[in-house]
């Protein structure tokens, strides 16, 4: 007997899934009125029934595919059409977003133009670093002109010490959690939230009613200030605050300082606090602008854009 005529029409692929269509005629016999059709997927038998649309569904994404259809006569006899295609990649910031890249990041406070800080190579995760200064500036320090003397001292003493979380605090501020696990202030550490650095210990005698007083230096900020400077991204029209802090002693004085980033691109600090060996004791205060960095989860999708620009900045979506 003569064998059915039959032809696959594909629709739409995804990353796990192909919608086939067929058509066929028989004139001899007639199709089969039952099980007339058979779907393959790469010669696995996916559906038997009548119905002339199925979806073939459980596939892997970037995988290739030969799709077949087989058609049934009431004669017993069989025809087939096959068709090729490609379950689609669906791009996400994992396989997607590269160290370097334009991203504009849905944050709490509104879209924000970002830079791909870290990729998924990194062993941070995903990163984004904003290209700009967002908010007001933020003063640390005593922040209060009318205090003076040993309050104005004490209150620049307690803002040096809660430096990292005060920045990370006002960085998490613009954290939209549908798309970040976090938020925090460049020159933090890039995987850790906890700021135990220890307390600052001299052996000068000056010194000795002011150890334990005050936070340690550390140097978190170099992975961050390293990174931005391979990237060529230090450098903005503001200057800007790194959440770490530094020390320097000497057997006149000692003064502790919150490092910060000039519109130079080059790594300064403010002194927030002053102890001299003749007993002076001064409190200072700064403000600098926030750069906050955003930790992404892993499966945010880019839903468009090709991240070589602001203007073509990528696009992410959930």
């Amino acid at each position: 007997g003569i064998a059915p005529t039959v032809s696959v029409t594909l629709g739409t692929v995804t990353e796990n899934s192909i919608e086939v269509s067929v058509s066929a005629s028989d004139g001899e016999s007639g199709l089969a009125s039952t099980n007339t059709y058979k779907y393959y997927a790469n010669n696995i038998l996916k559906h038997t029934g009548t119905a002339t649309s199925y979806t073939i569904t459980g596939l892997t994404a970037g995988t290739d595919y030969t799709i077949k259809v087989e058609a049934y006569d009431e004669a017993g006899n069989s025809g087939a059409d096959t068709k090729q295609t490609t379950t689609i990649i669906i791009k996400t910031v994992e396989n997607t977003l590269k160290e370097g890249d334009y991203v504009i990041y849905p944050s709490a406070q509104g879209d924000l133009s970002c830079r791909v800080l870290y990729d998924s190579s990194s062993g941070y995760g995903i990163q984004l670093i904003t290209s700009t200064c967002v908010g007001e500036d933020i003063t640390l320090g005593y922040g209060d002109s009318t205090v003076s003397g040993s309050d104005e001292f004490i209150k620049a003493k307690n803002s040096y010490n809660n430096a990292v979380v005060t920045l990370n605090n006002a960085a998490e501020k613009y954290n939209n959690s549908t798309y970040s696990t976090r938020a925090r202030c460049v020159g933090s550490h890039p995987t850790s939230t906890t700021d135990s650095p220890g307390y600052f210990a001299s052996s000068y005698s000056y010194m000795s009613s002011y150890n334990g007083q005050f936070k340690n230096e550390d140097q978190n900020y170099e992975t961050d200030y390293e990174q931005m400077g391979k990237l060529e991204i230090r450098n903005i029209t503001d200057g800007y605050w790194l959440a770490t802090r530094s020390v320097n002693s000497l057997a006149k004085n000692s003064a502790f300082y919150v490092r910060s980033v000039h519109t130079s691109g080059e790594r300064s600090s403010a002194q927030f606090c002053y102890i001299g060996s003749d007993g002076m004791e001064q409190g200072l205060n700064f403000k600098n602008g926030l750069r906050p960095v955003f930790v992404l989860k892993s499966d945010i999708k880019v839903t468009g854009g090709d991240g070589q620009s602001e203007g073509t900045a990528y696009t992410l979506g959930v």
